[in-house]
């Protein structure tokens, strides 16, 4: 058992004795800071690794490909050379993301700092892990001033402390956890693959449902319209004003206050995830006389309107409490119940994503306005009993793969949360590694 001694860092805690503290500054060769070049339209050129490239540990080329002119290389290349190892650190939003660099055939965006490591005091491998480290990333927050929208002045990087062992160690380190990472990698990918995969046989399922119905001997007819595709005989196909109780509304164009139990919650196009739910974080509410025309009503439906989340919805239940809308979402109130649902399940549809899609590709920024949602074509039996059996189908079914989905990602969760701990305690001794390792 090795001797411990206090870091004299919170964030740290004890290390090994024969380990000291040192500041980044005094172990890098280099620091490059990377401001002036942002992606331009064009489809080929020097690809360029921007923040959403930089993912747990690595750069993920396929997150989002995009690129300058050939010719803008010498320019790019005069701010510094990248070179295998070189550590690659995002400044803003995703603040924090690390990972080395495993090719040199591109170049940096904004937002993207590279360190290079001293390699007689410091591996860059071993800097990379240092930096993945949750007591790292929550400093990290404080530098932000706990805000990772708020990013972080390149300056005040290389004054992070880090624990510091011989190099050897720090390279023993390294390999032991590139293996037992990999490990936790690979079986993590195999959890985000049957979620993705239990992800697309709901879409199916409720696909299904929405423009086939479940009579699976009924005769069927052509609907007319390319994503929805044949439906049954009996069935007919209305625009959304048609089956609401009056026209689509936006909603308010007011700041939110900070949230209190006491006032309604303020729901923006931020607040709806993408399983069309209400997230539990950042919430915000809304004085009481302007929240008044916007309130929400149990199966009112939320329809977002431009932003990441566009086309998104939300079908909204007295349970979720008192809650106001906000302008960059649509309220459509439909004339039953059964209708809302039925409206809210196409919206999960393989055939609705179809529909937005035709509309993007129509314009140059995802937007879906009122106009658009109104004229939204639908599947819908004209039998009530009809329409309850395909609504409590899917109620069942869904939250069958709903179950499965959440257990899932709790294994994911547990997993990534297990991965952070392993880092943090070889990178400041806690645990060392073993020596058959």
């Amino acid at each position: 058992m090795r001797e411990m001694k206090d870091s004299g860092i919170e964030w740290i805690g004890d290390i090994p004795d024969t380990w000291t503290i040192k500041r980044m500054l005094y172990c890098l060769d280099s620091v490059v800071d990377y401001r002036g070049k942002t992606p331009e339209k064009v489809d080929e050129g020097i690809l360029l690794v921007t923040a959403k490239n930089i993912k747990d540990g690595k750069i993920d080329y396929e997150i989002s490909r995009e690129y300058v002119r050939e010719e803008l290389y010498d320019e790019i290349m005069h701010r510094g050379k990248l070179k295998i190892g070189d550590v690659l650190f995002t400044t803003e939003a995703p603040l924090g993301e690390v990972a080395n660099v495993d090719s040199t055939d591109f170049a940096l965006a904004q937002r993207v700092i590279k360190f290079r490591a001293d390699d007689t005091k410091l591996d860059n491998y071993y800097l990379k892990y240092c930096l993945m480290a949750p007591n790292t990333q929550q400093f990290l927050q404080m530098l932000s001033s706990g805000s990772t929208a708020a990013g972080i002045k390149a300056s005040k990087l290389p004054l992070i402390k880090i624990p510091l062992p011989d190099i050897d160690i720090q390279r023993k380190i390294v390999s032991f956890l590139n293996d037992v990472c990999l490990n936790i990698d690979k079986t993590a990918s195999d959890i985000q693959h049957q979620i993705e995969l239990l992800q697309e046989y709901k879409q199916s399922v409720i696909t299904e449902a929405v423009t086939k119905g479940l009579d699976k001997n009924v005769a069927m007819k052509d609907s007319g319209i390319e994503w929805i595709g044949d439906i049954p005989h009996t069935w007919n196909v209305y625009r959304l004003k048609y089956i609401v109780k009056s026209s689509l509304q936006y909603g308010a164009n007011e700041s939110g206050l900070e949230y209190t139990d006491e006032l309604p919650r303020y729901v923006r196009i931020t607040d709806i995830d993408n399983n069309g739910r209400l997230k539990d974080t950042d919430k915000q509410s809304l004085d009481l006389h302007t929240a008044k025309p916007y309130l929400l009503d149990s199966n009112d439906i939320l329809l977002a309107r431009s932003g990441a989340t566009v086309g998104k919805a939300f079908l909204y239940h007295e349970s979720d409490g008192p809650c106001a809308f906000a302008g960059y979402l649509i309220r459509a109130k439909c004339k039953t119940e059964l209708l809302s649902k039925l409206v809210y399940y196409y919206t999960m549809s393989y055939s609705y994503n179809d529909w937005k899609n035709s509309i993007f590709s129509q314009a140059t920024i995802p937007n879906i306005g009122a106009d658009k949602y109104s004229n939204l074509r639908i599947p819908i039996s004209p039998n009530e009993k009809e329409q309850r059996k395909i609504i409590d189908y899917l109620d069942q079914k869904c939250a069958e793969i709903d179950a499965v989905l959440t257990d899932k990602q709790k294994q994911l969760d547990t997993l990534t949360e297990y991965k952070k701990s392993l880092i943090y305690e070889y990178v400041t001794g806690k645990k060392e590694v073993p020596a058959d390792a």
